[in-house]
């Protein structure tokens, strides 16, 4: 497996690292990600990776993802079902990895 790790971000979805986890104490709990092309370009959509390496407690925070260094980048993040994930749909122990999707049409992801 690790021999295919070298591999990761050639071909096919991108993988993103979060940078830190934060929450403001009134209901929302944001993950921050380094700049990455992928996710800075107007051209985006689709899939990609994530993987949560700071420890992000079960809740019911509401999750917004954001951008190191662009705060007009921030976007809540929801559910296939359309509703708003919380800390519990994403709960991690620093090596949580998730898929997600986004929409660039209807700006969701």
């Amino acid at each position: 497996m690790m021999a295919l790790m070298k591999f990761v971000n050639r071909n096919g979805f991108p993988c993103v690292e979060s940078k830190s986890v934060t929450s403001d104490g009134a209901g929302t709990t944001t993950i921050t990600f380094n700049r990455h092309n992928y996710l800075i370009t107007n051209y985006f959509a689709g899939g990609f990776w994530i993987k949560i390496a700071q420890t992000l407690a079960n809740g019911s925070d509401d999750i917004v993802f954001t951008i190191d260094n662009l705060p007009s980048f921030t976007t809540p993040l929801y559910l296939s079902t359309g509703v708003q994930a919380t800390a519990a749909d994403l709960e991690s122990d620093g090596n949580g990895v998730h898929l997600c999707f986004y929409d660039r049409d209807s700006n969701r992801l």
